[in-house]
């Protein structure tokens, strides 16, 4: 077992095509020895964002605060805090911060066998 206490503040990486954001990995393999998923949060300034080809991983993004636009093709959604997305792999996408404060999301992340 391993907890990672609130003042933990985990790994900082960045993201390709991401802008005004601050991720942090909280659960993954050098943090936890998790093998098999991540969990990360991500605060997003307003008009950060991020955007993807669609990544070989299933995605769920739950909004802790703020204002969060999605879109995939031709669907697009406000998520506003308690609001969650799932986006299968290889789903291309994109999300911006349409907000006037910072956004905070948890995101998990499962990597699915190719």
């Amino acid at each position: 077992m391993k907890v990672v206490r609130a003042t933990d503040r985990g790994t900082h990486f960045e993201p390709a095509n991401h802008w005004g954001c601050w991720p942090m990995r909280i659960h993954g393999k050098e943090e936890t020895g998790a093998q098999k998923m991540w969990i990360g949060i991500s605060e997003f300034l307003p008009d950060g964002g991020g955007k993807d080809d669609g990544m070989p991983a299933e995605r769920v993004y739950y909004i802790l605060s703020g204002t969060m636009k999605v879109k995939s093709g031709d669907e697009e959604y406000i998520l506003n805090q308690g609001d969650s997305v799932f986006r299968p792999a290889g789903e291309p996408g994109e999300y911006v911060n349409v907000g006037n404060t910072p956004c905070t999301n948890l995101i998990i992340i499962v990597p699915v066998a190719s």
